[in-house]
């Protein structure tokens, strides 16, 4: 497996892709791929990375800016294909994903998602309850990055998140 840069041939693959992972975990729900399109389409696609086999596609991630706090990223949504679930694949699109927004200088990455998980790498549900946000607990988590990250205020994902499934 290498987990790549996504590139713009890769789009149908990446909705196929999400679709499947989507509706094997959710009953039928496809939020998440019109969701990517519409963080492509803003232009909030900061970071897109996918997890490239011989045969295709098996995993993809995506991180777009907040709109507050400054310097921080948010994370989702990340796919990986049903045949290869439980196979590490989700865990190595993450250190990837965590990697990258540090390159970037990223102070945090906010997050919606299953705490046993993500806690694996470091996100926290207490870090991010210092922001004011909409979302249930446990499961909104934020990563610090950076020291001089800020600690509270509001956690605004980007536009394309507004009305989202």
């Amino acid at each position: 497996m290498n987990i790549r840069a996504r590139r713009p041939d890769d789009d149908d693959a990446i909705d196929r892709l999400t679709r499947s992972a989507f509706a094997a975990g959710n009953r039928g729900h496809h939020g998440e791929a019109e969701l990517v399109l519409r963080l492509r389409a803003d232009g909030d696609a900061a970071i897109e990375l996918v997890a490239d086999m011989p045969g295709g596609l098996i995993g993809h991630v995506v991180l777009s800016p907040m709109r507050a706090p400054e310097h921080a990223l948010g994370l989702g949504p990340i796919s990986v294909h049903p045949d290869h679930w439980g196979q590490g694949i989700g865990a190595a699109l993450m250190r990837a994903a965590i990697a990258a927004a540090e390159k970037r200088a990223a102070a945090l990455i906010f997050l919606l998602g299953d705490p046993a998980f993500y806690g694996r790498f470091g996100f926290t549900a207490e870090a991010a309850d210092a922001f004011r946000h909409d979302f249930p607990n446990p499961y909104f988590q934020a990563l610090r990055l950076r020291p001089d990250a800020p600690v509270t205020g509001s956690a605004i994902y980007a536009a394309a998140f507004d009305g989202a499934d």
